[in-house]
């Protein structure tokens, strides 16, 4: 009896070493090695030669489908899975696999049809409770909500106290906008949770996080996300987190003003300002649009918001600057010339000011102010040497002179400024002026 004993021990132990020895064997696990190292060519060579030693193994025919799908060779890899499936009917693996490539495909009724299979074949709980999560996961990418809740119900009876159970929950009722609900599952999830490690519950607190956000909680969904900030959820935890900032919000403001959008500008903007009241830049901007859209009266709120909040003077001088050239614009001439004061008052030698200033005054029939103006303009010009930038100014110059009675600074100013844009209107002043032409 002892020898026969010795004689089946024997005999496993051959037959175990056969197999860890077989080429097929071999072949696999260099293959699923490499599968692991993303090195999906190489890895398809040792399936292929793995199943020229063993040609009906359906884990060979699987890690060869697999190795496929990392090439996104989703339509050979479904072959594959099918003569995997072949050879083992009950292979609940490779049903999934095949409902991953149809995805792949975009055929998500193939898909939902696999995973179901894998799901029926499945007797493990845990595995069924992955092969209805991927599928929930597919429905809501999918936008295949009524179906993802059927699936998210049968999922919570199949395993009610399973912390993924409640963690899809929480996803669909997300997608579905019932915050209320999100936040129950999410919160549920993190209470069946079993893992330890912080960077197994990371989806969790960030899919917490932004329900909580989305229901105005905010100071909740900083707590929960400095949970999640692990691994792959890092990323997406600071771009959340600087949606806490209004920062975040002023800059896709200018970004959409600078490519046109000036709807999706101005709440993006006003987002920015709600955050922080005193956020002048962002002012600056509502103002520029505000004026370009021609609405005066918001612009000038906007503009006085942005000059009262900002306390950096020379940041100060560029809005006033900005806020003059549609004061200009819109012939708010007494405001400009208060705009323009306060520029000036940063930096005397702005030019640009000086002509804005000439033109609010000489509009006002202000034209000894507006004299003096141009001639300061033109002195803090006085290293240039074009004639076309100094043009505006004699211009004004000549007809502020003009109006004011000194009709040789007038006709000096006016043979100054025949250059450039103001050329034509300067000689049909002349020409008035020398009685060539009557007014």
């Amino acid at each position: 009896m002892r020898q026969f004993l010795a004689g089946i021990i024997l005999f496993l132990g051959v037959v175990i070493q056969v197999w860890g020895q077989s080429p097929g064997h071999v072949h696999y696990k260099a293959g699923e090695q490499l599968l692991r190292q993303n090195k999906a060519v190489e890895a398809l060579d040792k399936f292929n030669l793995a199943l020229i030693e063993e040609p009906s193994n359906f884990l060979y025919h699987s890690g060869k489908g697999q190795a496929l799908m990392k090439q996104g060779k989703a339509d050979a890899a479904i072959i594959a899975f099918q003569k995997a499936i072949f050879y083992k009917e009950d292979y609940a693996r490779g049903y999934e696999l095949m409902g991953e490539a149809y995805l792949d495909l975009n055929q998500i009724d193939k898909a939902i049809n696999f995973y179901n299979l894998a799901y029926k074949t499945e007797n493990d709980i845990s595995a069924k409770v992955a092969f209805k999560a991927n599928l929930i996961k597919a429905l809501i990418e999918f936008d295949r909500l009524p179906q993802a809740e059927l699936h998210v119900n049968e999922l919570l009876t199949l395993a009610p106290y399973n912390s993924d159970a409640h963690f899809w929950n929480g996803e669909f009722n997300m997608a579905s906008g019932n915050l209320s609900a999100a936040i129950r599952g999410y919160k549920k999830a993190l209470e069946y949770n079993k893992e330890v490690k912080p960077e197994a519950t990371a989806r969790i607190y960030y899919g917490l996080g932004r329900a909580l956000y989305q229901n105005g909680d905010t100071e909740n969904a900083k707590k929960a996300w400095s949970k999640a900030n692990y691994g792959e959820y890092k990323k997406l935890v600071a771009e959340d987190m600087s949606r806490l900032n209004p920062e975040y919000y002023y800059k896709a403001g200018v970004s959409y003003y600078m490519t046109g959008d000036w709807d999706e500008a101005m709440l993006q903007l006003k987002k920015a300002v709600e955050m922080k009241a005193d956020y002048a830049q962002a002012y600056k901007y509502l103002g520029i649009i505000s004026d370009k859209r021609d609405l005066t009266t918001e612009a000038n709120s906007y503009f006085t918001k942005a000059v009262q909040t900002e306390r950096d003077s020379s940041k100060q001088a560029d809005i006033y600057l900005i806020w003059l050239t549609s004061q200009i614009e819109n012939e708010n001439f007494a405001g400009a010339i208060t705009s323009a004061e306060r520029v000036l008052k940063f930096n005397d030698q702005n030019s640009k000011a000086w002509l804005m200033k000439t033109q609010a005054e000489f509009h006002l029939s202000r034209y000894t102010t507006a004299m003096q103006s141009a001639e300061k303009g033109l002195a803090t010009m006085v290293n240039i040497q074009d004639p076309v930038k100094k043009a505006p100014y004699y211009y004004y110059l000549g007809i502020s002179a003009r109006f004011a009675g000194n009709i040789s600074k007038a006709k000096e100013a006016l043979t100054l400024a025949l250059h450039g844009n103001t050329k034509y209107a300067a000689r049909h002043e002349l020409d008035i002026l020398t009685g060539v032409i009557s007014k």
